[in-house]
């Protein structure tokens, strides 16, 4: 069977993610232009319940797929026929009992949204076994392809509703189009047709792995998406909405670079989890790697944050800056999270994480609750404190699992960290001089400041920190057929 090679995989998900984070933030220009904040509100809501319906339907056999060696085509036709008969009753759950989710979170507007929605847990759990597949096989450049075509499509129609003034359905059709678009592709890519049978039996060994990532997903869902539900709660729809807006920047920016090679990661890592020193050396690799392009990409958003919105979101989103910086804090450290979660789970240690996800929930739970009592700057800090104390927990058992050597680790990740910092610290008088700015102007200012950091930034690296520097410019250099035999 052909496999993508990992090093083509990176490039190829490396590419989907930069195509599909420029698309995600063209749209949001537009949508933050023509759409209400209370609307993203509503809709932020919303998601936050058909996320969470969607996590739970997939019964963690989206990760079973990927990192079991060896399954039989029994396995997962049972798997598929399972998950469509799950996600079927929760679509249908969700239909009916829209009102009564809207009035317990306390927004009644949100019923019609969550019944435009509830089909998609069922379009999700029906891509389970064949996006499973094609990660397993390390398909990225097929999978990159979807994304970008869904996306795109997604795009164009959100923000032709946006600006005939549809207000939130632009949102919803963004949401439905991307789903419906991935169903066609995923199966059209994975050439996978499930058989006509189910055998329950079949699917008893792989049950506990799936039901320890079932619960790690909740858990990590949970830790991630908590903020929306009290917020919302608490808070109000419109808090709420400029919180959407902070948080859709902010996965733009992780997305562009951890979430895409975590999704190559996975699979690559559980193929070679057998060989600890190929394992250790992945690791340092990647996160090296990760903290070459994300650490300058954070701290210049962290200290241009102010002149940036100014110039692409104007003075309606004023509020959403403080946000944002606290966001961009944090991917400082999950940035980096995110590969240790991927080592443990293609160990199969799905048990460490759940009990880490554990500890995330109840302390985040009592920050988010104290927080949602004051304000939502006082929810952003919180949740940046619950990350900073839990993190490193995650970081050293990861260390320990794979028995690397912490000086090692720190070898690869501080270079990076440093240049960025100084080089922000230095450029940061420049912003104080936007005010004194037109807009057209201002564009320029971020655009030369931009500029100049990264070339400064390029030069500390060429000489300090050469190794992650050769290996981007490696995978940049591959050429040839990305199909090896």
């Amino acid at each position: 069977m052909a496999i993508l090679s990992g090093q083509i995989a990176v490039k190829w998900s490396l590419i989907g993610a930069i195509l599909n984070q420029l698309i995600g933030v063209c749209c949001l220009f537009f949508l933050a232009k023509h759409i209400k904040v209370v609307d993203f509100g509503y809709v932020s809501i919303t998601s936050f319940v058909i996320l969470l319906a969607s996590t739970l339907g997939k019964l963690g056999f989206e990760f079973t797929v990927v990192q079991k060696k060896y399954l039989k085509e029994e396995q997962l036709s049972s798997i598929f026929w399972l998950l469509i008969g799950v996600n079927t009753s929760i679509s249908v759950g969700l239909y009916l009992s829209a009102p009564i989710i809207a009035n317990l979170i306390s927004q009644p507007p949100i019923a019609n949204i969550i019944r435009w929605l509830c089909i998609i847990p069922l379009l999700q759990g029906l891509i389970v076994v064949p996006d499973g597949l094609l990660r397993k096989n390390l398909n990225f450049k097929l999978l990159s392809i979807k994304d970008f075509l869904a996306s795109s499509i997604a795009a164009i129609g959100a923000i032709y509703l946006a600006i005939n003034n549809y207000g939130y359905s632009a949102l919803i059709a963004q949401q439905l189009i991307i789903a419906s678009i991935t169903l066609v592709m995923v199966f059209a890519f994975a050439r996978w047709k499930p058989r006509c049978t189910f055998q329950a039996n079949r699917l008893v060994t792989l049950w506990p792995f799936s039901r320890n990532m079932l619960f790690t997903q909740f858990l990590a869902f949970y830790n991630k998406e908590s903020p929306r539900l009290f917020i919302g709660i608490f808070l109000g729809p419109t808090s709420l909405g400029y919180y959407a807006i902070a948080n859709r920047c902010y996965a733009q920016v992780i997305g562009l670079v951890t979430v895409a090679l975590t999704k190559v990661t996975f699979p690559y890592f559980s193929s070679i989890q057998d060989d600890r020193n190929k394992l250790q050396s992945s690791f340092l690799k990647v996160t090296s790697l990760v903290s070459l392009i994300a650490f300058p990409l954070l701290f210049g958003l962290i200290f241009f944050a102010e002149p940036l919105f100014i110039t692409v979101f104007g003075d309606k989103w004023l509020d959403v800056i403080p946000i944002f910086q606290i966001l961009m804090l944090i991917g400082l450290v999950t940035n980096l999270s995110f590969f240790n979660g991927t080592v443990l789970t293609a160990l199969g240690r799905a048990d460490i994480r759940m009990k880490l996800g554990l500890l995330r929930t109840f302390i985040g739970t009592v920050f988010l609750y104290i927080g949602a009592q004051y304000s939502l700057l006082m929810v952003a800090i919180l949740f940046l404190a619950r990350i900073v104390l839990i993190e490193p927990f995650q970081l050293f058992l990861t260390i320990k699992l794979i028995d690397l050597n912490w000086r090692h680790y720190m070898k690869n990740v501080m270079p990076a960290f440093i240049s960025s910092l100084i080089i922000g610290l230095c450029f940061s008088p420049v912003r104080n001089y936007y005010f004194l700015m037109e807009k057209l102007d201002l564009f320029f200012l971020v655009c030369a400041a931009g500029s100049s950091m990264l070339i400064l930034y390029l030069t500390l690296s060429m000489k300090f920190n050469r190794p992650p520097v050769d290996s981007l410019l490696s995978l940049l250099k591959q050429r040839g057929s990305p199909w090896k035999r």
